[in-house]
């Protein structure tokens, strides 16, 4: 595949259903799930019930399995998209046009069984959380609406993507410093090394890096690795190829 066929998103958007089935489908790939799904769902368990506040900001690739482990937590929730498809996927959720994912249904099982889940997942809704376009061509990437400082910000995997450069990632990770108060905790979540990634049979472009970019785009941005998880890949898949999956959870310290 040549240069000009690469897709790059979001320019080039995603079929919805076949990103959940390439990533994030049990009945596609266990393994992948296993790594892609459960492994954050695992470090996030650990981090949720002493992760509290006013304001939870999430910025991910997935659906909002993540946010729902944070429910009781926040009052006010953000959800960022960087394209329309994938806001429109978060809007027929909110409205009830989408069946709960198999994802949805692992969390409430391991969380608070499922009649509790399904009350926790009515308030998520009733907490009426904002929908909003992250926009990679802007310096305030919510431009118009000016978010209040989140207490909280989740990121999975979208980072990977959007990020064309390492210069890119470095902004991107200081465009999300900027909306994260000071003391405030953030969880980040991607793949390192990754070299390749397909939606059903389109190749798009992913930005490979270590480590340690991570961590100086963190230091760099006023955020503190409190503790950096690395779990080495051992999916066999045509569709994606990374060495590690990671997962941060770090702290602003300052501005």
């Amino acid at each position: 595949m040549t240069q000009s066929t690469l897709k790059s998103y979001p320019r080039d958007v995603f079929d919805q259903n076949k990103l959940q089935e390439t990533l994030f489908s049990p009945f596609v790939d266990f393994d992948l799930y296993e790594e892609l799904v459960l492994y954050p769902i695992r470090q996030l368990l650990k981090v949720s019930d002493r992760t509290t506040g006013d304001s939870l900001t999430d910025f991910s690739l997935t659906d909002v399995f993540q946010i729902e482990l944070f429910t009781n937590s926040f009052n006010n929730i953000n959800i960022l998209r960087a394209s329309d498809s994938s806001i429109e996927d978060v809007k027929k959720w909110m409205k009830k046009e989408k069946a709960a994912s198999v994802t949805s249904q692992i969390v409430a099982a391991l969380v608070v069984g499922s009649s509790d889940w399904k009350e926790k997942v009515e308030s998520l809704r009733k907490k009426n959380p904002k929908v909003l376009k992250w926009n990679t061509e802007k310096g305030n990437p919510t431009k118009p609406f000016e978010l209040k400082e989140a207490d909280c910000f989740l990121s999975l995997f979208v980072l990977d993507f959007i990020s064309k450069t390492p210069e890119d990632f470095h902004s991107n990770i200081l465009k999300i410093a900027s909306m994260l108060g000071v003391g405030k905790r953030f969880f980040l979540c991607g793949l390192l090394n990754c070299t390749r990634f397909t939606v059903g049979d389109e190749l798009y472009h992913v930005l490979p890096y270590d480590d340690h970019m991570v961590r100086e785009a963190l230091l760099k941005a006023g955020i503190f690795v409190i503790s950096m998880e690395m779990k080495e890949s051992k999916v066999k898949s045509d569709a994606v190829k990374y060495d590690y999956i990671y997962f941060v959870d770090a702290i602003k310290f300052s501005e």
